[in-house]
């Protein structure tokens, strides 16, 4: 999806699903004053990506943390600077890495897009 291309206009669908958690609230919200549109994304899998580019060992990528990556800092930041400062680290992230399967599914499928065949 290109950033560029969203809909990024409010429409009362949106403004009546938004407004509907006040009753969720111990105190009413109010009327709206304002709201926006915003874009994220997942991995295939909708896993995270922590690893080192395979060809580039010294950068580390991490990405797809899109709602709630905030939860998981603490232990993201201490395998980063592992992967920066060591190369590894001695947490299991074959779970986050950029060979996994569905990553692999995915990018042999935009190859063989790309060249006018089959995904």
């Amino acid at each position: 999806m290109d950033a560029d291309s969203i809909d990024r206009r409010i429409g009362p669908d949106d403004v009546a699903v938004l407004t509907a958690i006040g009753r969720y609230l111990a105190k009413p919200m109010g009327d709206a004053v304002a709201f926006k549109t915003c874009m994220f994304v997942n991995s295939p899998d909708e896993h995270f990506i922590v690893d080192a580019l395979p060809n580039q060992r010294n950068v580390v990528v991490a990405a797809g943390f899109s709602g709630h990556g905030y939860k998981f800092c603490a232990a993201i930041g201490e395998i980063l600077a592992d992967l920066a400062m060591h190369g590894t680290t001695p947490h299991d992230t074959k779970l986050f890495s950029l060979a996994r399967a569905a990553l692999q599914q995915r990018a042999a499928r935009a190859v063989a897009e790309a060249e006018g065949g089959e995904g």
